[in-house]
């Protein structure tokens, strides 16, 4: 299991340009107030699964909130919920710490990685490098990428962001 340190390692030898913050880990949308301004939009992922327990990560710009029912329909799911802190396993991170960035770890693919078309107008995001006291900016398309290089085909779906 990839961590931080290894990630970054990883993303070097990759050829990944990246720009790295620190700052107090942020848990919340609350806690963005700890950090730093950052060139990239910043992101955030949602663990979510169906009654079948098929796990989903959908990541979004902060600032926007999804809309379940719409996504569950486009990528034909029964009624989508948050996971728990166990569906996290896979990943190898603890809440607060998930980014498309934790696929890399899922070597079993358990996940499906989910992205509206919306974030394509981001050349570059910031996410958390499997810590969340870190940042990185990073290439929308480096970071689609390594996710798929890790296995895990990218779904993009649209109408389902809300403001």
């Amino acid at each position: 299991m990839l961590n931080k340190d290894s990630l970054l390692k990883f993303l070097e030898t990759q050829g990944v340009s990246f720009t790295l913050y620190q700052h107090a880990r942020v848990f919340s949308k609350a806690d963005l107030s700890n950090m730093p301004e950052t060139a990239g939009e910043v992101l955030k992922s949602l663990v979510l699964t169906n009654k079948q327990h098929d796990l989903f990560l959908f990541t979004l710009p902060l600032n926007k909130n999804a809309d379940l029912k719409n996504l569950a329909m486009k990528i034909n799911s029964t009624r989508l919920s948050f996971g728990v802190n166990q569906d996290l396993n896979p990943l190898g991170v603890l809440p607060g710490m998930v980014s498309p960035l934790a696929l890399l770890n899922d070597s079993q693919k358990r996940f499906k990685y989910i992205e509206p078309v919306e974030l394509r107008q981001y050349p570059i995001v910031n996410c958390h490098p499997l810590d969340n006291a870190y940042s990185i900016d990073i290439a929308l398309l480096d970071l689609e990428r390594l996710v798929s290089d890790s296995g895990h085909e990218i779904v993009y779906v649209s109408d389902c962001l809300k403001a």
